[in-house]
This record gives C-alpha cells, structure tokens and sequence, in this order.
C-alpha cells in the first residue's frame, strides 16, 4: 500500500512482528526491514539501504503510544530548503566520508509542489542517535570557495554566512525551525539582502560598482504619485530593503521659512533653492552618496 507524505495508515502489528517499507529517494529506491521492538526508544535511528547496497539512507523513528494505539513516525533530522535564486551545494561528513549533494532553487509560490523533487532532507548520524553539534558547509554554484561552518543544531537564531567568488562574495542567511511535530529541524537558506517593490511599477537595483541589474517586479499598489520611498531594516541575520509608492510628505527634511526675507537652500556642493517668506518645502540629498551637509543663506 502506498503512504504520501504527511500521511498515516492503521496496521494490525504487535511487537516481534516484522515491518518492511520502500521509499523512493534522489531517484533510488531504499527498503526497510526491521522487526518491532519489545523494548523501544523514545527516538530511534534506522537504516534504509537499497537493494544493490550501493548507499544507505539514515531516518529516525518516534515511538510514542496514545489512546491504546502504539504510534511509529518515520521522519528526516533535517529538511534543507533553497529559498534563493542560485543553486547551492551543502557539504557534511558523515564517518569520515564526504558527501555532496546540489539542489536547485524554486519559487516560493510553487514550493508546495515542488519540495518533494527538490527540497533536500539527510540525516546524519554518530552512535545510536542522530549527532549533535554537527557542522555543515554551503557553496553557491557561481562562487569559488565554501562559506565557514556553521553548526545544525542551533534553532530560532538565524546566521549569516558569506560564500567568496572570484568577483564578488555571496552572502546568506540560514534560518533554522523546527516542525509542527518537532523532530526534523527546516534549514532555510535565504539572501541575506532582500529587496521588495510594493509599487505599481517593475524596478531594477544594482549593487555600487556591480554592472548587474536586477529585476525587482512590482505588487501593484494602487498609487497615482511618481516616486519611490526606500525603507531599510538591518539586523545581524538580514538586510531587508522595502520599496514603496510616494507618497506627500515623504522626505527627509521639511523647511519651513518663517523669516520676513526668502531664503536658499541645498546639499552643499550643490544648486541652492530659493524658498519665498513664509512659505515651506520638501528637502531631499541630490546625492546620497557625498557629504549630507545642507547649507542655508540668505
């Protein structure tokens, strides 16, 4: 009988009768072929090999037992997803052999479907149960070195980690969460720059002394102003850069003349403005990038 994932069956089973399951996995077929213990562990690792013996495949068993009914939950330690428009490579090692394995990355939108052909889980394994304090690598297709390790274990408390290339460095952030049941921890990997347009018009940024642009599409907020505010969020994990409609009223800096005689206004270095008695304006740098020193005259 075939199980989805997620999915459960009913089965007239008591301990000592013999368990056997297939499971089709990166485009091979594992089985498992184990006896129900008298005697189980909270959490158990069992091993699934396929039938030419060419690789194995570590996943854990949760015994728990409710309402009369003895439960047995088959997951993966770890459900890695690539939240990134890059393909990623991740490096562990696994006793005293190294494995690599690359996933491509998808849209969010369509991650649902897709997560069973291109999201990765793995297990990893030192003893009787899964390790703890395990380290890993991440490596973006374009670049040309790993990032640093960074541990597996460490939940709730995004990292951020930084992959060298030839012309430019990429940086990420991994996220780690544990699931509703709270046995397979989700590392997420996300840019650790991100950039949303909430605008009626596509855009497109570049990073200074990068030729690159790239296309930032809109959401389509209904606004009849032509301009953009930028908002930026920093925190040790992320930067996150929100673009949004103009609106009146957005600037830096709002002068108001009060004095009986009109005055000049501007970043210095730059044209100076004239603004009449008693009346007001909306201040904004001409560059961003030079001193932002606005010098007044009369």
């Amino acid at each position: 009988m075939d199980l989805l994932q997620g999915e459960s069956i009913q089965l007239n089973m008591v301990p000592g009768h013999r368990m056997r399951l297939w499971a089709s996995y990166l485009g091979e077929m594992y089985s498992l072929d184990m006896t129900i213990p008298e005697e189980k562990q909270d959490l158990q690792v069992v091993a699934l090999n396929t039938d030419t013996g060419s690789s194995e495949l570590l996943l854990g068993i949760h015994w728990s037992t409710e309402h009369g009914d003895l439960k047995a939950y088959l997951y993966a330690p770890f459900w890695l997803v690539n939240n990134t428009s890059m393909t990623l490579k991740h490096m562990f090692s696994q006793n005293g052999a190294l494995t690599l394995t690359s996933f491509p990355s998808e849209l969010l939108g369509k991650r649902r479907e897709l997560a069973a052909k291109y999201d990765t889980v793995y297990a990893l394994q030192k003893g009787p149960t899964f390790a703890t304090g395990e380290e890993k690598n991440v490596l973006v297709d374009e670049a040309g070195a790993w990032s640093e390790e960074f541990p597996l274990d460490t939940v709730g408390n995004p990292a951020r980690i930084t992959c060298k290339g030839k012309d430019r460095d990429f940086e990420l952030t991994v996220d780690i969460k544990l699931c509703q049941s709270g046995l397979t921890k989700i590392v997420t990997f996300c840019p650790f720059y991100l950039v949303s347009n909430l605008g009626k018009w596509d855009m497109q940024v570049r990073e200074e002394g990068q030729s690159t642009w790239v296309d930032v599409p809109a959401e389509k907020v209904d606004n009849d102003n032509i301009g953009i505010g930028v908002c930026v969020s920093t925190s040790e994990s992320s930067v996150a850069i929100h673009l949004t409609p103009f609106q009146p009223g957005m600037a830096p800096v709002c002068i108001m003349n009060h004095l009986n005689v009109p005055v000049n206004f501007g970043q210095r270095g730059h044209t100076m403005e004239p603004l009449p008695s008693n009346e007001m304006a909306f201040f904004t740098w001409d560059s961003v990038t030079e001193d932002r020193i606005m010098h007044v005259g009369v």
